[in-house]
């Protein structure tokens, strides 16, 4: 079940970052926005903080917000949005998915070790 809606939550963000003119940043890719639908079919939802970055560019700036833990830290930093601001948030959602523990806590009980982690999930 967890590499399907995996699959999926990646299929969405390929599709949002892929199908159309502009590319679609989710930006809070968190499990609570995460739902399943009456055949288990894994359904991206709440996109109030997306933003869109332009055909031909590679990022917007942006007000910083979103969850802890789950935030890309170049968009943190920086405050710009790209590709990579999604795909950082479904790193941490994979690392929640299979250890059913928020990403900000792996560094204060693990050491930082991700196989650690991962292993004990």
């Amino acid at each position: 079940m967890r590499v399907t809606i995996s699959k999926e939550v990646a299929d969405a963000l390929t599709y949002l970052h892929t199908a159309f003119s502009k590319t679609i940043i989710h930006k809070d890719m968190i499990p609570c926005k995460i739902f399943l639908d009456e055949k288990g079919t894994a359904k991206l939802s709440e996109f109030e903080n997306s933003v869109l970055i332009p055909q031909g560019e590679k990022f917007v700036e942006d007000v910083i917000e979103g969850t802890f833990g789950y935030l890309d830290h170049n968009y943190m930093y920086t405050g710009r949005v790209t590709e990579n601001t999604d795909v950082y948030g479904f790193g941490a959602f994979m690392l929640t998915l299979l250890t059913a523990m928020n990403p900000s806590l792996v560094d204060q009980l693990y050491k930082g070790s991700l196989l650690k982690l991962v292993e004990d999930g």
